[in-house]
This record gives structure tokens, C-alpha cells and sequence, in this order.
């Protein structure tokens, strides 16, 4: 979880400052995370580089130079889960933006989670 943590807090300093990619270990967890990223159209590629040790993001603009992240806020650190249940989510769920939820069948949109009734960790919230 730590290193989640840290990719995201890249990723959300990267898009401000207008980079074009970030670098970060890799692991299965970060794996699922950048997939549901590119399927959502938050970053647009990922790289491996050293036999897969390390992972380069490419992250994805629009055409003026506007990033589609505009914020990344964290919800679950190392040292704190949330937990939502389906039926919290689907009373909380906005338009406002996208959550990311960590569920036993992997990592799901907080649109995907209702569509298949399921809850899980909460990990970020993409706007």
C-alpha cells in the first residue's frame, strides 16, 4: 500500500507540473491500478523497463495541455482503511468524479462496483 501511495502522490504532482511520464517500481497491485487508469483514460501508456522491475507512465493530455487529472486524493493510507459497503456506495456515488476501490475480484471503479454489487477498501478519488 505504501508504494501506492507514493505513485499516487507522483502522479498527482507529474500532472500539475505538466510532465510527461513518472517512474515507479512494480508490482501487482500497482499493475491493476495503472490498467483501471488507461481503461478510464486518466494516463494513456505504460512501459516496463529493467525486466519489469520498474514501470514509466506516461501520463495523458488533452490537446491545450489540460491533464484529465485534476486531483488525486488518497483515501486509504498504510495506517488507514475505509471500507464501503454496495450500499454505501450507491448512496454516496457522485458524478463528480471516480472512485477507485480495492474489492476481492481486484481493483473496480466505484461504477463498476455497483454494476457487479460489491464493496470494497477504498483507495482513491480521481476528479
Amino acid at each position: 500500500m505504501y508504494l501506492l501511495s507514493s505513485l499516487i502522490s507522483k502522479i498527482n504532482l507529474a500532472s500539475k507540473a505538466s510532465k510527461k511520464y513518472v517512474f515507479s517500481p512494480n508490482n501487482a497491485l500497482i499493475s491493476q491500478f495503472l490498467k483501471v487508469l488507461i481503461l478510464e483514460g486518466f494516463i494513456s501508456s505504460v512501459v516496463e523497463i529493467n525486466s519489469g522491475k520498474l514501470l514509466k507512465i506516461f501520463l495523458k493530455y488533452h490537446p491545450k495541455g489540460v491533464s484529465p487529472i485534476k486531483k488525486i486524493k488518497l483515501l486509504s493510507t498504510p495506517n488507514k482503511s475505509f471500507f464501503i459497503s454496495f450500499s454505501a456506495l450507491a448512496k454516496t456515488h457522485q458524478k463528480l468524479g471516480t472512485f477507485l476501490v480495492s474489492t476481492t475480484k481486484g481493483i473496480y471503479t466505484g461504477q463498476n462496483c455497483l454494476k457487479h454489487r460489491i464493496g470494497g477498501f477504498l483507495i482513491c478519488f480521481l476528479s
